[in-house]
């Protein structure tokens, strides 16, 4: 069975939770913490190796005058609940061409924007400007294509951090990131100004398999480090940098005697939290656990167990709104909370494949990725209960 890159990229970083020396201690209360600069360093023959300018020679952004035919996102950002962006790509015989489209009617028409100049994997945008894009998607290429900036809605880019970035999420103004070393195992949480290009260091973030979500003012880091891939504490970090380890609900071996592999968390505003703790896939199948929190993770409401086809770790997602939650992964329907933890199917794609993406920009306004390879992406605008699939063209 061919695993979606998401899932490869989660069992490839689980596998090792320490590393190299770091490039920046964690803050003390009492210090300053350093700034990521914004003009890259002059790489040295070393640096090329751990991090070229291209990690894949045949990428190329996709000319104005080819064909969208084949195109198949990765990521999307929506900044309100008509303008947002699709990353992706497409063959181009030999070569893997890049392509970043800009929708402002929900998904009904798309504006052709420059995507950047390297294979990055993931958008995120803070308004119509102010955006990023990073990821390397795979560890099957050499280097990784660090972190780009957009001041302009995407029409031109340029890179601001050579080290890998697995996570960005924009919140509140701010701009909040995972970024490793270039050995790709010391993780720190950082954060910067969605207008401005430097990032400044806030604390550790654990496990390099750490990835943030960000939730009214609030920012979470799951997978925090401790024993497995899956730790015992998650992280909290509070508008004033108050930083709070509270515990994980997935906590060690279940019942039915599987213990938790990977952690989904979405976050909703005052404090509220969902989690969908995944078991080892076997099968077609995966043990799923889901809990919920109203007080920002200090206590913990275990739900009735989600269905448990397809694989919700490491190729899934969970989002979370103010009337329910929604989850869905690989090989797996997208399926929607109904009240008391009670799960049914709103989206399905006739290939099978599943979804790895499940977003919201507000109670009504979704949108959905396949799973690779298939890759369509789907939008509802009346809270999950009928989707429609977009046509990229």
């Amino acid at each position: 069975m061919a695993w979606p890159r998401a899932l490869a990229l989660l069992l490839t970083l689980t596998a090792c939770t320490s590393g190299s020396t770091p490039t920046a201690a964690p803050p003390s209360p009492s210090s300053t913490p350093p700034a990521l600069s914004s003009t890259p360093p002059t790489p040295t023959s070393t640096d090329l190796d751990e991090a070229s300018a291209n990690p894949e020679p045949s990428y190329r952004p996709l000319a104005a005058s080819e064909s969208l035919g084949g195109f198949a996102p990765t990521s999307v950002s929506f900044v309100s609940t008509r303008t947002g962006w699709f990353l992706g790509t497409k063959a181009c015989e030999a070569d893997v061409c890049g392509v970043l489209l800009q929708t402002q009617d929900g998904g009904r028409t798309f504006l052709r924007r420059n995507a950047p100049p390297v294979n990055v994997t993931s958008v995120r945008f803070a308004d119509a400007d102010e955006g990023w894009a990073y990821g390397n998607g795979g560890f099957d290429t050499q280097g990784d294509p660090g972190l780009w900036r957009t001041h302009d809605g995407g029409r031109t880019w340029k890179k601001v951090l050579s080290n890998p970035v697995p996570s960005l999420e924009v919140a509140g103004g701010s701009v909040w990131a995972i970024v490793l070393d270039l050995g790709r195992t010391f993780p720190q949480v950082f954060r910067g100004a969605v207008h401005g290009d430097a990032l400044r260091l806030v604390t550790q973030a654990g496990n390099r398999s750490a990835t943030l979500t960000v939730g009214g003012s609030a920012v979470y880091v799951a997978a925090e480090q401790g024993d497995g891939p899956i730790a015992t504490t998650l992280l909290v970090i509070e508008p004033d940098r108050l930083r709070h380890r509270r515990e994980s609900p997935c906590r060690g071996p279940y019942e039915e005697g599987l213990g938790a592999s990977t952690l989904q968390l979405a976050a909703g505003r005052s404090g509220r939290l969902i989690a969908v703790c995944s078991g080892e896939p076997s099968a077609g199948n995966q043990f799923k656990v889901a809990y919920r929190s109203a007080d920002g993770g200090r206590t913990w409401t275990r739900l009735p167990n989600p269905p448990g086809v397809g694989y919700a770790g490491g190729a899934g997602s969970v989002a979370l709104t103010s009337t329910g939650a929604f989850m869905t992964g690989f090989r797996s329907q997208l399926n929607k909370e109904v009240g008391a933890g009670r799960w049914r199917v709103v989206l399905d794609n006739d290939e099978g494949l599943g979804f790895e993406y499940v977003g919201f920009t507000d109670d009504a306004h979704g949108v959905v990725l396949g799973a690779y390879p298939d890759s369509g992406a789907w939008m509802t605008d009346d809270a999950g209960e009928h989707w429609r699939r977009l046509r990229f063209h």
